[in-house]
């Protein structure tokens, strides 16, 4: 767990607090001291936000090249090859889990294309074998294969692994925090 993840955390906990204050307040009839404790946490999470958006903003993309791991917490993902041919792309990953005791999974897993300009192109259809959201035993790994029609004459395609909203929108320097540019894999035809 990283120092801006338990930043989240705090942050939640400090705000949860904050509104039971308020709440609190409002029960006693004190509205003037609710609206004080309500007003400092909007202020507060502006400021936060802003400082996530801001971070995210000023951070260069991230490129990882082929075949190098991504990982999130103990599952991780690699694009082992891609092959193009037209408007049909097909993507092989590696997914693995590097956890020790217990079985894994990431159920908001997703994988996606995205082109020079900007264009998003969702997995049409799985290729041979397992789904990406699959169950992974300590140290088990297993490759499985998407693929992905786009416009032709496309260029510059690069793969975009996703995983999950909540809390990572709101995580100082995450791949998935608000405004952050995507990690991309630039694929090969």
């Amino acid at each position: 767990m990283t120092v801006f993840e338990l930043l989240v955390i705090a942050i939640a906990l400090c705000a949860a607090g904050a509104v039971g204050a308020s709440l609190y307040f409002l029960s006693r009839g004190n509205r003037r001291r609710a609206g004080r404790v309500g007003a400092g946490l909007a202020v507060s999470l502006a400021i936060y936000l802003g400082i996530v958006a801001a971070v995210a903003l000023t951070t260069k993309q991230r490129v990882v090249p082929m075949g190098e791991d991504q990982c999130f917490d103990d599952l991780c993902v690699a694009v082992v090859k891609s092959e193009g041919k037209e408007n049909r792309y097909e993507v092989t990953l590696r997914i693995s889990s590097r956890a020790r005791r217990r079985v894994m999974r990431a159920p908001d897993l997703a994988v996606y294309l995205i082109d020079g300009a900007g264009r998003e192109y969702r997995d049409s259809e799985a290729g041979p074998g397992r789904p990406l959201t699959d169950f992974l035993r300590p140290g088990e790994s297993f490759e499985t294969v998407r693929i992905f029609t786009v416009l032709r004459g496309v260029s510059d395609l690069s793969l975009v692994v996703s995983h999950g909203g909540w809390p990572g929108w709101f995580i100082i320097g995450e791949n998935n925090s608000l405004l952050h540019k995507p990690t991309v894999v630039p694929l090969r035809r």
